[in-house]
C-alpha cells in the first residue's frame, strides 16, 4: 500500500514512484502458473538490486527500470538510508493486474 502522510495525502513522489512501476510492469509477463509476481527493491551501499522476484524476469525488469530514469530516480530516493520498497501485483494468465498494484515502503 502507498504510505499515507500527515494530513491523508499522498505524496507525489509515493504518486510518482507508483505511476512509473505500473509503465514498466506492464512490459513483464509473469510465469503462467503464478498467482502473481512478487520482489523487493534494496540497496547495498550506491548499488539497487531486485530480490526475491518469484519469477524468471529479474533481467528484464532491471533493464526497464534502468532505462526509466524518472523511476530509477524515485527508486534512489525511496531506498536511501537503508529502505526497501517490497511490490506485488496479482497475475492474470501471466498478465499484471495493474489496477491491483501494492507498494509498501
Amino acid at each position: 500500500m502507498t504510505r499515507l502522510q500527515s494530513g491523508r495525502e499522498t505524496p507525489l513522489s509515493d504518486l510518482v514512484l507508483r505511476a512509473e512501476l505500473l509503465d514498466v510492469l506492464a512490459s513483464v509477463r509473469g510465469l503462467q502458473n503464478r498467482d502473481r509476481i512478487s520482489f523487493r527493491i534494496v540497496r547495498d551501499g550506491k548499488a539497487m538490486s531486485i530480490v526475491g522476484l518469484n519469477h524468471g524476469g529479474a533481467d528484464q525488469l532491471a533493464t526497464l527500470i534502468s532505462d526509466s530514469a524518472l523511476l530509477y530516480e524515485q527508486l534512489e530516493d525511496a531506498t536511501a538510508e537503508g529502505h526497501s520498497i517490497e511490490v506485488s501485483v496479482p497475475l492474470r494468465r501471466g498478465v499484471p493486474l495493474r489496477a491491483q498494484l501494492t507498494i509498501a515502503m
